[in-house]
């Protein structure tokens, strides 16, 4: 078993919100971690073209850190779901570059996670056309682009033919 930090805890989907403790009639600390907002369009593509800037940088020192960080909180969203991914802010410049590279990664986790809920959308349409014989609908529902591997070079042009040698 993983060593954990005494106060680390681990919540997951179907546990009860803790008591609030607070008095207020503003939404609690606790309500919070157990709703989900929808994004805000704005903040979402600027998230999104922050992942993109992210991972086109040029300086390849850089470029391998960032595509280190982006793919460890990449892994960390896709084993213990979004929700269950924190950080610490505290105001410091280490915790501003931690804040952009979560929001960065988790906007490129919710835009694959939208794209396979949609290609699997269509597989599945696909499949129930074709199952009722409907041959159009099912060659038209599966239009989602998927990148082919190059083809192989052509053959070389037959040459002349070999001679051979005197016995």
């Amino acid at each position: 078993t993983p060593r954990r930090h005494p106060n680390w805890r681990v919540r997951r989907r179907d546990d009860p919100p803790p008591p609030s403790t607070s008095t207020s009639s503003s939404t609690s600390t606790s309500t919070s971690l157990h709703s989900s907002a929808p994004w805000d369009s704005a903040a979402y593509a600027t998230s999104l073209s922050l992942h993109d800037d992210l991972t086109s940088c040029d300086d390849a020192r850089m470029a391998k850190l960032i595509d280190d960080a982006l793919a460890t909180l990449d892994e960390a969203m896709r084993l213990y779901g979004p929700e269950n991914v924190v950080g610490s802010y505290n105001g410091g410049k280490d915790a501003v570059v931690i804040l952009h590279l979560m929001r960065a990664a988790h906007a490129n986790f919710h835009r694959s996670r939208v794209a396979a809920e949609e290609a699997a959308t269509a597989a599945a349409a696909a499949a129930a056309a074709a199952e009722k014989g409907d041959e159009e609908t099912a060659t038209t529902a599966i239009s989602i682009p998927i990148p082919m591997p190059p083809s192989p070079p052509p053959p070389p042009p037959p040459g002349p033919p070999a001679a051979t040698p005197p016995a």
